[in-house]
């Protein structure tokens, strides 16, 4: 089964800004993101005419919410004072970064938990804490090549999938590497233009999501 995306640039414009103030005030976000997660799955398009719907609540998540965004705030906070390091600067970040893992992957499994599909599939994410941190740690590495991060973005991509699954179904992700490197790229530099941006972003996304696919047999 393939997948499309049908949102509009017009939507993810407020989106965005939703999701600033609700950052900004830290508490809302939780809501914020229960109410993107229904749009995005109402705007998901299915081969076979099959629809999806999000049903969690932003209260049921609003403490992991709260964990990995004030954890990763503070983690990436600027420790740098007239161009001097800070001391505690490592030893801050290697304290927070375990918790803002945690935060994020029960952020993930509730976003796929109460995705309910028209067939009557349900989800669940089947990946583990230590493999995310794993995942995050590869991708910060893989910056310092200047161009790896996109083939580990690409493996991480996959490895999400291939972890979002049902009882008879399963997510497939068939993206490659240097698809992931050039659209980044493209959607960076028209970023830099301000105005391009929920064009560009949405352009990616729906790449993103059309090279998924939804598989009758579970497992490799």
């Amino acid at each position: 089964m393939k997948l499309a995306f049908g949102g509009n640039a017009l939507a993810v414009t407020g989106w965005m800004l939703l999701f600033l103030v609700g950052t900004l005030l830290v508490i809302p976000a939780a809501w914020v993101a229960a109410a993107f997660c229904r749009w995005l799955c109402r705007n998901l398009e299915f081969s076979d005419g099959t629809t999806a719907e999000f049903q969690g609540k932003g209260g049921e998540v609003v403490g992991w919410w709260l964990l990995a965004l004030v954890t990763g705030g503070i983690r990436f906070y600027p420790w740098v004072n007239v161009g001097i390091v800070l001391p505690h600067q490592w030893s801050v970040t290697l304290f927070l970064f375990p918790l803002s893992c945690l935060g994020w992957i029960n952020v993930l499994r509730w976003f796929v938990r109460n995705v309910k599909l028209s067939t009557g599939a349900q989800f669940r994410f089947a990946g583990g804490y230590w493999e995310l941190v794993g995942w995050y740690l590869l991708n910060a590495l893989m910056v310092i090549t200047v161009i790896g991060w996109a083939w580990s973005w690409a493996a991480m991509y996959r490895w999400l999938a291939r972890n979002t699954r049902s009882e008879e179904l399963s997510l497939r992700f068939h993206g490659e590497g240097q698809q992931v490197l050039w659209r980044v790229l493209v959607a960076v530099l028209l970023s830099l233009l301000v105005i391009p941006i929920p064009w560009a972003w949405l352009w990616y996304t729906r790449w993103l999501v059309a090279n998924h696919s939804i598989e009758g047999q579970v497992g490799e």
